[in-house]
């Protein structure tokens, strides 16, 4: 980003949006909070501290008048890629184990939305900050609960202690410990719509292929 930003100042560019990839832990762990674009709470930890310099190097193109966006993303979804595959494979093996409390919230977006949000970005030149989650937001526990359902596995597991992830994975524990609840009221108000609002809706997609 700043190499990018170094070399924009050196042209006579013709730039005029800049859309940032950033990520909705920058908030707080928190169980009763729905968290707006315009919250001033920072997580204390390391992914709070990444996403906080990480927005602030996209907002130097400010300086050069390029409209800046800022896509808060959460946990995205796809049936191959990234976290989902590895969060339901203990499910798929039949071992449907709720993790911690199970209410920690699970901030979701499909792929395919996460796409189209980019492309809406591009189209209606978005300038700000946007959170880009689907609008059903589930906790743990049920997000567990609707994919053993799928599998028509029995909830018959234990939950899988909170002591136990942080002794193995240490600090990165946070990952499936805690979670926000994000409001994307701001971005519906700019005509975006989901095609995947539900997880029951995701997860009609995401395991059929």
């Amino acid at each position: 980003t700043n190499l990018l930003y170094k070399s924009l100042k050196e042209l006579n560019h013709g730039v005029t949006s800049f859309i940032s990839a950033s990520g909705i832990s920058l908030y707080p762990n928190a169980e009763r909070t729905l968290y707006s674009e315009t919250a001033t709470e920072v997580a204390d930890n390391f992914l709070g501290e990444v996403v906080v310099a990480w927005e602030a190097a996209a907002d130097q193109f400010k300086d050069l008048g390029i409209g800046v966006a800022k896509i808060r993303t959460g946990v995205v979804f796809d049936a191959i890629l990234g976290a989902f595959p590895r969060m339901i494979q203990p499910i798929k093996m039949g071992v449907p184990s709720v993790v911690g409390t199970g209410s920690q919230w699970i901030s979701w977006i499909h792929t395919d939305d996460v796409v189209a949000i980019y492309n809406h970005a591009i189209d209606q030149n978005l300038t700000g900050v946007y959170n880009a989650v689907a609008p059903e937001a589930i906790n743990n526990k049920e997000f567990t609960q609707l994919v053993a359902g799928f599998y028509k596995i029995p909830m018959w597991a234990p939950r899988l202690p909170g002591f136990l992830l942080k002794l193995f994975l240490g600090a990165m524990s946070i990952l499936a410990l805690e979670g926000q609840r994000v409001s994307v009221l701001k971005l519906e108000n700019t005509g975006f719509t989901f095609k995947y609002p539900t997880l029951d809706k995701a997860l009609n997609s995401l395991l059929k292929k």
